[in-house]
């Protein structure tokens, strides 16, 4: 049966932002612009807080909505928030307690922004990685945590993934980790766009890299992974498309009829 596709995901990192080019190539651009001239949705999906997205691309971003941090806050085309979801309870205390033991590098992102409780050679290595500045260093105020970044190797991670366990957690790099609450993620985030927007999960496409899109491609009626992903995501991907150099997101639109 032939599928109806009424809205697209797509992540950010190493899918529609490419890392090697420090930019969103043009390709990927055009077809966003394309896919809502034909009335198909286009979101974004990320594990990043949007004020990191406002850093890296300095352009209106061109979507109908949003699911940031991992699905943790998720906002219509006009940043009306749908749904969000802190992290509370016996995690939120042991995540208070990892931060201000600042022994691991360890960021909080709540609704405003985001901070870190100290900087490594670790800490910058990653952040040069993804395109990014360090995070800034700042205390903890009592506000709402919404994800928890670690900076660790995983051989230094046991106690850290043990005493947030109650969470979720995802690997985005060799050395990054974000644990958010159990009752996040991305394919939540989906499910809050499919009743603000009238369309259905059996409507909808989507694009990942990393682990964190596990659930988002499970979710959507037509989940693909990018070439080099993780192995887990190719493992469950519907189908797998170039790199976003090589015009990955393109190639699957054309090749499914949507361009």
């Amino acid at each position: 049966m032939e599928r109806r596709i009424r809205a697209v995901y797509l992540d950010w990192d190493h899918t529609l932002y490419s890392h090697k080019q420090k930019t969103i190539p043009q390709s990927a651009l055009d077809a966003i612009g394309n896919l809502r001239e034909k009335g198909i949705l286009v979101f974004l999906a990320s594990g990043r807080h949007i004020r990191e997205l406002d850093d890296m691309w300095d352009k209106e971003l061109p979507f109908d909505g949003f699911v940031t941090l991992s699905g943790q806050l998720n906002y219509d085309k006009d940043w009306n928030l749908l749904s969000s979801y802190p992290i509370k309870g016996n995690m939120r205390q042991e995540a208070i307690q990892l931060f201000e033991q600042r022994k691991i590098p360890t960021v909080f992102l709540n609704e405003k922004g985001y901070y870190l409780n100290t900087v490594t050679s670790l800490v910058e290595k990653v952040q040069k990685d993804i395109s990014s500045p360090v995070h800034p260093l700042g205390a903890f105020q009592g506000e709402e945590i919404y994800m928890v970044t670690v900076f660790a190797k995983e051989k230094d991670l046991e106690e850290t993934k043990r005493k947030l366990s109650e969470g979720r957690m995802s690997h985005w790099h060799d050395y990054g980790w974000d644990f958010i609450a159990r009752e996040g993620g991305k394919e939540i985030g989906m499910i809050a766009l499919e009743k603000r927007y009238g369309f259905t999960a059996e409507e909808s496409m989507a694009f990942g890299d990393s682990d964190n899109d596990l659930e988002m491609l499970q979710h959507a009626s037509l989940g693909i992974a990018m070439k080099d992903s993780d192995p887990k995501l190719l493992a469950v991907a519907d189908d797998i498309t170039d790199t976003p150099e090589n015009d990955g997101i393109y190639k699957a639109l054309v090749k499914y009829g949507l361009l």
